[in-house]
């Protein structure tokens, strides 16, 4: 009996009275559900756009921009001071 009370104090149900209740998902979650379908059908239509725009094949072919000697148009070496390329970096010492 004092559990009871107590849970009723505190707004929770015991087993028989959750089977017995009339509440459901409603409005709300539905409401989210549906939010949820459209962000995920805007999501793979930019997505599939997107993958149109990607090259078929990604084979590294000298452009323009990068001599055949690794050095980019501006004469710098292209692999100098990028971090993580085991090359020099000037903060690291």
């Amino acid at each position: 009996m004092v559990l009871m009370q107590t849970l009723a104090a505190l707004g929770l149900r015991t087993a028989d009275q959750a089977a017995t209740s009339e509440i459901g998902p409603g409005l709300t979650a539905f409401a989210i559900v549906v939010l949820l379908a459209i962000a995920t059908f805007l999501l793979l239509r930019s997505m599939f756009h997107h993958l149109r725009k990607v090259p078929p094949t990604f084979d590294a072919e000298p452009t323009a921009e990068t001599a055949p000697d690794g050095e980019n148009a501006a004469g710098e070496n292209a692999g100098e001071g990028r971090v993580g390329d085991g090359g020099s970096h000037p903060n690291v010492g």
